[in-house]
């Protein structure tokens, strides 16, 4: 359900839209792209966050639209919760700075990995970004600015300045980045470039056109315990040496606490040190708290520092920290020697990982516990170097628990022994496993990665190039780990895929022509806070794809997403780039912004547009195919695939129409089996039906090759598409087709890959029966199931099916098992039956398999799951090889019948079980509009749907139980 808030705010001098979003259906069309700048000149680097608390969506890009020499300026638009426009068309300036602004710095990690902007609670934002004053002799200065929720900028000039180069200095400030803290405020980062490269944190918030500064500091200071030997015999000369660090990269993240959690690839350049990855914290106290730590002074005695928090105050959890003794010793032959030992307790920081040949693109996320603990995941690609030779990357992660704390850390708790920086940890604190593991795969190059996480899960995701893989061709891997209990007092960071080094979902293509070849730009994930994520990547040269991930790597709208739009939109390349998601922290729904170059009237520059996602927190859903339309007459090849067995879903490919401008579905191929490349083309006759031997067949054909063809060893679904007058022609030419349930496919082999425009029978071709047909939206499609891939012509059945089914039931034996029957008519030349089981009714596995015989009735024990529904079915297979179904059956863990309905698709009659407790039945279209109502008598098992057009339908139970709401398709 969507969650929608009342905004806190009068909105003055809005300009509404015309519309709201144009679609909240996930129709993924060009036109149903909202523009968000179509300035003159070039927008891009587009970046979104969700406003709060009204549910909003801001997009901030970086804009040229003054001309390409003159300055980058930075623009921002609000759309609210229904999608219309609430500030200035084309966005207003975040500033009226004369220099050059932006929130992107030259840096191997993609800007979308880092965050720049946050909400300010009240429906506005801050933003940082870096104001480059050379015409005044100034480096860049870090600045920040909030608008205000009616798009009012609260500093004038280039911004709120944050930092910038005294005069006379050659020092330099960079890469600021900012998250919210959990008080309307921010926390805001960078970096002082000096000889020593300076890390900074600081806690602020706008009071009254003020930003002030409640706290923080230094990160990263950095000292080295050193000593010298001394006159006198066994004596040293302690002193704290302050190498060149440089911090070669970082990323900031919130600790779910309203703190700010510091990731940091540092190099010492001092061989005790050299490459590190550390982490710090900057934190708020919750309570007032009163803290004694012990002291010692150079005299030697002791002493008390007393440090009194109060609630709010901000502070650095990892500080530097040093005693200062004297000392002295006695040489025999040269005298007394005095001197002060300066002691190291406590670094600026705590490393992490040490030891590493470099640590590449650091990333942290926090993930929630039920316990006293959070815990945080921290990542970064890293080599390392052994026997003089470098290792490939992988992407290594680290594991830690943070406590959960009421007052002030307990790092920062009163301490009785001085040579301690901080605390130890308390033993009533929740425990986690010792997590050090890879996180993804090895890869040659360098390569960045994208790391998101909400609520106990985390997903990770990257382009690579692979080891003997070569230059021109990357995998795409995810990876998912969540954080379980493992006792009353312990948690553990499991892996929810089979491996550590995460589940390969895609490839690259490299054939020398583009219209063969796939390209990717970097997977971006993105997740909220009940840990659903979003998986979202560019497809150089075609369009972006999305899917929401579900458990393990699993990519709920198939094979590397579905493309949301066209390659070409008023006849000329888009080129969109660059995408980045914003999700609701609840509900399901997001908006995805992205640069793209379509041709615009008097604007063929780049621009920014977005559009609305929905249904993503549901397991189930597809988001619908386009229209099917006509292909270009002869052949067509259509967009490459690559199917790797990952997603479970079925994966849709489409054939691009030069002639019109607009892609069209052509096969689907359930993506449960690594069949790599998948080439496919179709074969388009656009005159007098075609006919071999007399008999007609439709026109059009299909090849589809695999990289790495079954061949017998496992069974895929594939869904053949064809459009309405295809179909009309065949039944034009056969009048006896009625329905393409009286369709059957003729599969031929293909040794050399090549389409025909014809089909010529050979001694080896064999007829597939259809497993199901479906109405779609301009047409039809047969779902066929096979072993291996080739020619594939569609015509009238030449056979009657092998058999009739009369039933099929499913009841318990134990709390385990289930008992599948069925009954069964008119066998002909049967060979097997097949139960199949799925835990959602749209993916099944084979449970077991009786051998036909003269019976008419049959049944197999099957295990059954108890933690929801189970799904059963039966395969027919013929000596042939030919396949039917039965119907579906459920099968509820509780013994009890939940409400369901099947077959699902449905053609006539839809079957409804569980209904008792129910009084009214409702079918209603997806507007919402009742189209049937009836009263619930008893015994009723079925209604009839056959007056129904094709379509997806509601059907809604009312009674004691309340109400229900369940979908189903009419073919």
């Amino acid at each position: 359900m969507k969650l929608f808030f009342t905004s806190l705010f009068i909105v003055s001098n809005v300009f509404f839209a015309a519309a709201q979003w144009s679609n909240t259906d996930n129709n993924f069309l060009d036109s149903l792209h909202m523009p968000v700048c179509t300035a003159v000149g070039d927008q891009g680097n587009t970046m979104s966050i969700t406003s709060y608390p009204d549910g909003g969506t801001i997009v901030f890009w970086e804009d040229k639209r003054d001309g390409f020499y003159n300055n980058t300026k930075i623009y921002a638009q609000k759309f609210d919760k229904q999608g219309n426009r609430l500030w200035a068309e084309n966005g207003i300036p975040i500033s009226a700075g004369t220099n050059n602004q932006h929130f992107t710095f030259s840096s191997n990690q993609s800007y979308r990995n880092r965050t720049v902007a946050a909400t300010d609670k009240a429906g506005g934002f801050y933003i940082t970004y870096t104001d480059d004053s050379l015409a005044t002799y100034q480096w860049q200065r870090i600045c920040v600015q909030h608008i205000k929720n009616d798009g009012t900028v609260v500093f004038s000039g280039p911004g709120n300045i944050q930092a910038q180069t005294a005069a006379g200095q050659s020092y330099n400030y960079s890469a600021p980045q900012l998250i919210a803290d959990d008080e309307g405020g921010f926390y805001i980062a960078y970096i002082k470039n000096n000889i020593t490269d300076y890390l900074y944190v600081y806690n602020g918030k706008d009071q009254s056109g003020s930003i002030i500064i409640k706290g923080g500091g230094l990160v990263n200071e950095n000292g080295i315990q050193k000593k010298d030997p001394m006159p006198c015999l066994g004596a040293f000369k302690y002193y704290i040496s302050y190498p060149i660090t440089v911090v070669k990269d970082y990323n900031i993240w919130s600790d779910l606490q309203g703190n700010c959690s510091i990731i940091m690839s540092l190099d010492g350049n001092d061989g005790s040190q050299r490459n590190m990855l550390c982490y710090n914290r900057v934190w708020k106290a919750k309570k007032n708290a009163h803290v004694t730590n012990s002291t010692l002074f150079p005299t030697g005695g002791p002493d008390t520092q007393i440090i009194d928090y109060a609630k709010g105050d901000v502070d650095i959890l990892y500080k530097h920290g040093h005693l200062m003794l004297n000392r002295n010793c006695t040489n025999p032959d040269s005298g007394v020697y005095l001197w002060v030992d300066d002691l190291l307790t406590a670094n600026g920081f705590l490393p992490i990982d040490q030891g590493g040949y470099d640590y590449n693109f650091p990333k942290g996320v926090t993930l929630s516990t039920p316990g006293n603990i959070n815990v945080e995941i921290m990542a970064s690609a890293t080599r390392t170097y052994s026997g003089n030779t470098v290792s490939n990357f992988i992407v290594y992660a680290i594991g830690r628990s943070v406590e959960k704390y009421d007052t002030i850390p307990f790092q920062r708790g009163s301490n009785d022994d001085p040579y301690v920086g901080y605390v130890g940890s308390p033993a009533a604190l929740n425990t986690i496993n010792n997590f050090r593991d890879t996180l993804l795969t090895a890869g040659t190059y360098y390569f960045d990665f994208s790391l998101a996480g909400g609520a106990n899960q985390v997903y990770a995701a990257a382009l690579m190039n692979e080891p003997g893989q070569g230059f021109t061709v990357r995998n795409v891997y995810l990876q998912h780990l969540a954080v379980e209990r493992q006792s009353a007092d312990s948690f553990a960071i499991v892996y929810k895929t089979n491996s550590n080094k995460g589940q390969l979902i895609g490839k690259e293509i490299s054939t020398g022509f583009s219209s063969n070849s796939i390209d990717y730009d970097f997977p971006v994930l993105t997740a909220n806070a009940t840990g659903n994520a979003l998986f979202s990547i560019g497809e150089n040269g075609r369009y972006i794809r999305v899917s929401p991930v579900g458990n393990g790597a699993d990519l709920l709208w198939g094979a590397m997403g579905k493309p949301i739009g066209t390659p070409v939109v008023n006849s000329s390349y888009s080129y969109p780039l660059l995408p980045f998601v914003s999700l609701d922290s609840q509900d399901g729904t997001g908006v995805i912004s992205w640069q793209d170059t379509r041709n615009l009237p008097a604007n063929t520059r780049s621009n920014v547009f977005m559009r609305h996602l929905d249904n993503l927190n549901e397991v189930n859903y597809l988001p619908p195919n386009k229209k099917l339309q006509a292909l270009a007459t002869g052949a067509t090849f259509a967009n490459p695939a690559v199917l790797t067995g990952a997603s479970k879903k079925y994966s849709l490919i489409e054939a691009y129409n030069s002639l019109t401008g607009t892609t069209s579905p052509v096969v689907e191929i359930l993506d449960n089996y690594n069949l790599g490349t998948i080439p496919v083309s179709v074969f388009e006759n656009t005159g007098v039906t075609r006919t071999t031997n007399g008999k007609p067949y439709l026109n059009r054909n299909y090849t589809i090759i695999a990289e790495n063809n079954p061949n017998g060893g496992a069974s895929i679904n594939v869904r053949l598409f064809f459009t309405t007058a295809e179909f009309d022609a065949l039944k034009l030419a056969d009048p006896t087709i009625t329905n393409p349930g009286l369709l059957s496919v003729i599969k031929q082999p293909n040794a050399s890959g090549t389409l025909p425009a014809e089909y010529i029978p050979s001694g080896a071709d064999t007829e597939i029966a259809p497993v199901s047909w479906l109405a779609a939206n301009g047409g039809y499609y047969v779902e066929i199931v096979v072993t291996g891939f080739s020619n594939f012509f569609i015509q009238k059945t030449s056979s009657a099916l092998p058999v009739t089914w009369l039933g099929v039931q499913a009841q318990w034996t134990n709390t385990k098992n289930s008992k599948i029957s069925w009954q069964v008519a008119d066998q002909q030349n049967v060979k097997d039956y097949t139960v199949q089981q799925s835990e959602d009714g749209i993916n099944f596995s084979n449970a077991c398999n009786v051998s036909a015989s003269a019976a008419t009735s049959y049944s197999c024990i099957v295990p059954a799951k108890t933690d929801g529904i189970n799904y059963y079915r039966v395969l027919q297979r013929d000596l042939d090889n030919k396949f039917t179904y039965s119907k579906t059956v459920i099968l509820n863990p509780s013994g009890t019948i939940s409400l369901a309905v099947h077959p699902n698709p449905v053609r006539d009659r839809l079957y409804i079980d569980g209904i008792a407790g129910y009084n009214i039945l409702q079918v209603a279209d997806m507007s919402g509009k009742v189209i049937q109502q009836q009263t619930v008598l008893a015994g009723l098992k079925s209604i009839d749907i056959s007056h129904l057009g094709p379509g997806i339908y509601l059907l809604t139970a009312k009674g004691d139980k309340g109400t229900q709401t369940l979908k189903f398709i009419k073919q």
